[in-house]
């Protein structure tokens, strides 16, 4: 019955408290009297007296301090007056949350996956080779990557890859590089590595360069003119002025080697001019350095040392067909062949060399000059 005294409060008291009151025996109205208005309520104790009591009308009852609705008891979560900051429970300011924002929130732990990559560039490799280099990638994080891939640029291409696309942690693999070296100068490119982990994709590049060195080889295509017929004009070849020469092998002229050389024809025409075309543009890109070279080399004769005159001549042209700069040498003669030559480095815009034979006759019924072993070779080797 306390128990539920209790629970109930004040709710409680007002109901016994009314009871007693309906029991009373007697009952005074004191309203008309003027007075303050109460109400008189004898009760009988327990030795058998009677006791009078009276509340006013409108004064403050006592709490009950076992009543819980009562805001004055602070163990009431109600109470208005109790401050909201004193409670660890509800104070704002109080940070519940563990997580640290600038903690590493890959699942699998550890720092995230970070590719090494390591390898020598190709550096100097020789013209008309086709080198290769070796990569290594190794993940040095504490998680595997994903996804990972390895694309060089377009100048470059993948001999063999044994990269997986997951690559675990301390794990390496390795990537070959080949280079097809046609072509001569320097050339540039990059080797890029993409891959996932916990921060996303990430990418790393290698820069890659390679400068192709070496010789063209002979651009003659037939230096001997050993694949003409006799009598007839060495294909490629054309005439400037003057008549056809050909291919011959005249009695008491030997040639300079094999068994043909290009002679002018019998005539009485004082001068010659036969030559040939050389495209130059497969070498552009290292003639552009300021750093390619070329040597004209060819044997040259005349019947005798006072019998006629020769000049070999080469001319180097741009596009528009522009000398940029030549060998143009005096007239020469002689009884054996002799050699004739030029080297020089080309300007950055020449991408034809036109090479010219030229007879001057002094006497006699033939211009009597002869070429053979003819030659010209390109190299890059700054």
């Amino acid at each position: 019955m306390m128990a539920w005294t209790r629970t109930a409060g004040a709710v409680g008291l007002l109901v016994l408290g009314a009871c007693s009151f309906e029991s009373s025996s007697s009952t005074t109205d004191t309203a008309g009297l003027g007075g303050t208005e109460s109400d008189t309520e004898e009760t009988t104790g327990p030795d058998g007296t009677s006791t009078t009591g009276s509340t006013a009308s409108g004064s403050t009852p006592t709490s009950d301090p076992s009543d819980p609705s009562d805001p004055s008891d602070p163990s009431d979560p109600s109470d208005p007056t109790t401050d909201p900051t004193t409670d660890p429970t509800t104070d704002p300011t109080t940070d519940t949350d563990t997580t640290d924002p600038t903690t590493d929130t890959d699942p699998s732990g550890g720092d995230a996956a970070s590719v090494d990559l390591d390898g020598n560039d190709f550096g100097t490799v020789d013209y008309q080779s086709t080198p290769t280099r070796t990569f290594t990638l190794t993940n040095v994080g504490e998680t595997p990557t994903q996804n990972l891939a390895v694309v060089p640029s377009a100048l470059f291409d993948v001999d063999s890859d044994d990269c997986p696309g997951s690559l675990e942690p301390g794990e390496s693999c390795t990537v070959v590089l080949s280079y097809d070296a046609d072509t001569l100068g320097p050339f540039s490119g990059e080797l890029l590595v993409g891959y996932d982990n916990a921060d996303g994709l990430q990418e790393l590049s290698r820069a890659l360069t390679v400068e192709v060195v070496g010789e063209t080889g002979n651009l003659i295509s037939d230096p001997g003119f050993e694949g003409c017929t006799p009598g007839t004009m060495p294909s490629g070849w054309q005439v400037f002025a003057g008549p056809d020469w050909s291919c011959e092998n005249w009695k008491g002229l030997p040639p300079h080697a094999g068994t043909l050389y290009l002679s002018g024809p019998a005539s009485n025409l004082d001068e010659f001019d036969v030559g040939t075309f050389i495209d130059l543009t497969p070498y552009e890109h290292a003639i552009s350095t300021g750093s390619m070279s070329f040597e004209l080399r060819g044997q040259a004769r005349s019947w005798d040392p006072d019998n006629d005159f020769y000049r070999l001549r080469i001319r180097y042209r741009n596009a528009g067909g522009v000398v940029q700069t030549q060998h143009n040498p005096g007239l020469s003669s002689s009884a054996n062949w002799a050699l004739q030559s030029d080297e020089r480095t080309l300007p950055n815009d020449v991408s034809e060399a036109r090479i010219d034979f030229y007879c001057q006759k002094s006497g006699g019924d033939f211009c009597d000059a002869y070429l053979d072993t003819l030659s010209l070779v390109g190299t890059y080797n700054p």
